[in-house]
């Protein structure tokens, strides 16, 4: 089953502290060798992720997409290997940016240009 970043997001694994106000935007990470979903992240109370961060919008700034490998793995407490946040009005303009900073990345389900 395809995992979806939104329910990701939202597992209480995922929840980021938001004891001094809620934090600003995350950082991408690629670590893993294995193929990436590609999918939007939808905001919760306009410009807050489902796991509490604040990634800013308004009128004009472009969807938040998210490449990643899945789900956190239960037997460990770290991320499963990857996970690229990226601005883009569409899918296809995402994937061209992920694969601008990460050429090297696979995806899932996905037609990757020659």
């Amino acid at each position: 089953m395809t995992p979806d970043i939104n329910r990701v997001l939202r597992d209480p694994r995922n929840q980021r502290s938001c004891a001094r106000g809620a934090p600003m935007g995350d950082s991408s990470f690629h670590d893993a060798q294995s193929p990436l979903y590609l999918q939007r992240v939808r905001f919760t109370d306009g410009d807050y992720g489902p796991d509490s961060t604040y990634w800013g919008g308004g009128f004009g700034v472009e969807a938040l997409w998210c490449a990643f490998n899945g789900p956190k793995d239960p037997q460990a407490d770290t991320a499963n290997g990857s996970r690229i946040y990226v601005r883009a009005s569409n899918r296809q303009e995402a994937a061209e940016k992920v694969l601008e900073e990460f050429p090297t990345v696979i995806f899932f389900r996905f037609a990757r240009k020659p």
